[in-house]
């Protein structure tokens, strides 16, 4: 499957909220217990964005010509502050969840390299995740990287 990994638009939020819902109503994995309005994930990214800390989003191209743009947003990552506090000021917490339906193919791990690179770049040292519950899967996940 061709996917492009791209910076997040305001467009994009709607599928990215649509999929960390979907993480909300039915895991444990967000700590969080109702999914966000629009206008609370457009707060997130505004607030990431004057950070300058990255959000992306892997999106599948669709090659045939198939109805619609042939685009769809299958996952999203993003990397925000671990802690306010100046001892953390290197270090980053990384969210990366994917659309139900796309699952294992790769696309956070094709997140997770763009995410790991662009904090590099800035000069961060260290990726923190908050894993709560059984979340085996995001274990192992973060574990190879």
């Amino acid at each position: 499957m061709n996917v492009k990994i791209r910076d997040a638009l305001a467009s994009d939020l709607t599928a990215i909220n649509d999929i960390y819902s979907h993480y909300v109503l039915t895991t444990t994995a967000t700590a969080q217990e109702i999914p966000d309005q629009l206008h609370q994930r457009l707060e997130w990214f505004r607030q990431l964005s004057e950070k300058g800390l990255p959000i992306l989003v892997a999106e599948l191209l669709d090659g045939n010509g198939g109805g619609g743009n042939g685009q769809v947003v299958v996952g999203w990552g993003s990397m925000s502050l671990f802690n306010d506090r100046s001892g953390y000021r290197y270090c980053l917490e990384d969210s990366v969840y994917i659309h139900k339906d796309y699952l294992s193919q790769g696309f956070g791990s094709k997140l997770m390299d763009e995410l790991l690179s662009r904090a590099r770049s800035a000069g961060y040292r260290q990726l923190l995740a908050k894993i709560s519950g059984e979340q085996t899967a995001s274990i192992r996940f973060h574990d190879s990287f």
